[in-house]
């Protein structure tokens, strides 16, 4: 390549971030980017330097088995590597559109004055042609690679396929526009072609071009120009590198000035996307919780490598198409792997429904319970918060056609305003407003803190609906969201919802008795479905301060103004108010 200007000068240059959200969330994808650049070592071969001692001079491992041809895709005027691969036995053959034959009369080499392009054309070779024409189709590849084509490499890469990109034992390459990662198009793009490599092959060593600079991009110095080796998965058996880069192999591109010191050129996954909730430290993350939230952040990244316009999975549920948040590990997840979600909820809940009553399920996450549930009701009500669930929620409503949900992005509480609420990544289903007291395992993920809408399901819900089945799952906001919907609650047959300790002391900073006082005006049953327990009108209070108090968790307790025979014994339940009696008779 011809040298480049000096670009940027001695100091680093800080670049504003564009798209994405803070400064946080982009080091964090800048970072998980640049992982897939971290070298490792191969056992058992060594590296070596080929083609000029400066500019134009490449490290690569020292192995040529099974390797008959080079392809050299731009050169400029510089074919010293060239030379360098040629000595070893390989027909080299270049390409390059801005100069003409630079060896003529060496038989060793072959010149074409063509582009490098992701579309082949008049003047146009693309990596499938070429592979096409080269590869002998041996079980080992026999085609090196070498390209520094001028920022056209990840186009190229993108648009090459699976099959043509893993024929090569080893590529060489210059990647350049490093400091585009700021931009979001261009942040794609660059992981969509990193990824893609990666299938196939191992970073061995990274160099950067000096006649570029660094550029600082939310906290994450990244150098404008590397070049990079990449390996082949399938012919090398790989380490950790212990390496620190420039090596004793490398030498400045431009001589004039010292090379950039990379270090390991270790990008360890961040999670770090912004201050925690109540400014949890990160460092009191357990490991495996730590884990997951590095699990989501690759989940997410896979995703945006189809295109930066990907937004969810699509699933063949047993009840027809759902989206689904790719980061989800909870009921994305679920869904992914089982094709349904919580059926024995659903199962009870729907058994509470009748075909010409209505239903409000609060906490609606996705939608997975709302669309099944919607087939058997007249009307349901849907209330999500989290406004990235709620896009999902109102996709799989219009996927499955269920015309008699409404939809209501807000959050239930017990006053109309604005709240502080937590996106989680890693369990969606987690999201929450913002806790009184904060713990890493709402946090571990670093959720971003929004303001979401508020507002007193009495003031906003119909005065005459009846509802055969309030289903609630709010993540400790019940408290606050029963407040505001004691009305309701008057019209309502049956209540269900999540009992978790934690979310009582460390989200609403309340007693079960708070909580159970809400309650107990408007229903004379309490039913523990996990232990076919059922409770009875003042009995209620105490029980769930029991529960309380030693820790006893339940992703459902249901709450009935009446029981009815056929109900129970189509559930398989025993009545307790028989049982009641005949212990009283006893």
């Amino acid at each position: 390549m011809a040298q480049l200007p000096y670009m940027l000068g001695p100091n680093f240059q800080e670049l504003r971030r564009l798209v994405a959200k803070d400064d946080f969330e982009l080091q964090t994808q800048i970072r998980n980017t640049l992982r897939l650049l971290e070298p490792q070592k191969v056992k058992g071969h060594r590296k070596a330097r080929f083609g000029s001692a400066n500019d134009g001079g490449y490290v690569h491992l020292d192995d040529f088995e099974g390797v008959d041809t080079a392809l050299s895709l731009g050169i400029d005027h510089n074919i010293n590597w060239d030379k360098d691969v040629a000595d070893r036995g390989l027909t080299v053959y270049q390409f390059d559109y801005g100069v003409d034959d630079p060896a003529p009369d060496d038989p060793r080499m072959a010149f074409f004055k063509v582009m490098i392009g992701p579309n082949s054309g008049p003047g146009v070779e693309t990596l499938e042609t070429l592979v096409e024409r080269f590869d002998k189709k041996r079980e080992r590849p026999n085609i090196l690679l070498k390209m520094d084509i001028e920022c056209a490499e990840w186009t190229v890469i993108e648009a090459t396929s699976l099959d043509t990109i893993s024929r090569f034992s080893q590529i060489t390459c210059e990647l350049h526009n490093f400091q585009g990662l700021s931009h979001e198009g261009w942040r794609q793009t660059c992981f969509r072609a990193l990824r893609k490599l990666a299938k196939f092959y191992a970073p061995i060593h990274v160099h950067a071009n000096n006649c570029a600079d660094f550029t600082i991009i939310a906290g994450v110095p990244v150098p404008e120009i590397l070049e990079v080796t990449f390996a082949n998965r399938a012919l090398y058996e790989f380490e950790d590198s212990d390496e620190v880069f420039p090596t004793e192999l490398d030498a400045p591109c431009n001589p004039n000035r010292p090379d950039l010191f990379l270090g390991a050129f270790r990008f360890q996954a961040s999670t770090e996307t912004r201050p925690s909730a109540a400014g949890n430290d990160n460092a009191q993350v357990p490991d495996e919780w730590k884990a997951r939230a590095e699990a989501a952040t690759e989940r997410r990244q896979r995703l945006l490598s189809f295109g930066p316009r990907a937004a969810g999975l699509l699933v063949a549920s047993q009840d027809g198409p759902l989206v689904v948040d790719a980061e989800d590990s909870s009921v994305g997840a679920i869904l992914l792997e089982q094709g349904s979600y919580a059926d024995h909820e659903y199962e009870l809940a729907r058994s509470l429904i009748r075909p010409e009553g209505n239903a409000l399920i609060v906490g609606a996450h996705i939608g997975a319970h709302v669309v099944r549930l919607a087939k058997h009701c007249r009307e349901l009500i849907a209330i999500e918060a989290n406004p990235r669930t709620f896009s999902l929620l109102e996709a799989n409503v219009r996927l499955q056609n269920s015309t008699n949900v409404r939809l209501l992005n807000l959050a239930a509480g017990e006053k109309a305003g604005k709240i502080e609420f937590l996106q989680n990544r890693d369990n969606t289903g987690g999201s929450k407003r913002k806790p009184v007291h904060d713990q890493f395992y709402y946090s571990y993920d670093n959720p971003e803190i929004i303001e979401v809408d508020c507002a007193r399901l009495d003031d906003i819900l119909p005065e005459d609906k009846n509802y055969d089945l309030i289903f609630m799952d709010i993540e400790g906001s019940e408290f606050f969201a029963l407040q505001g919907m004691q009305s309701i609650l008057g019209r309502t047959n049956a209540l269900s919802l999540e009992f978790l300790t934690h979310h009582l002391r460390d989200v609403a900073a309340v007693s079960a008795d708070q909580l159970s006082e809400l309650i107990m005006p408007h229903f004379a049953w309490m039913f523990i479905p996990g232990r076919n327990e059922f409770v009875q009108g003042n009995e209620i209070g105490p029980r769930m301060r029991q529960m309380h108090a030693s820790g006893e968790n339940h992703d459902c307790l249901y709450f009935l103004k009446e029981l009815d025979s056929a109900w129970l014994a189509n559930r398989g339940l025993t009545d307790p108010r028989t049982k009641a009696q005949a212990e009283t008779t006893v």
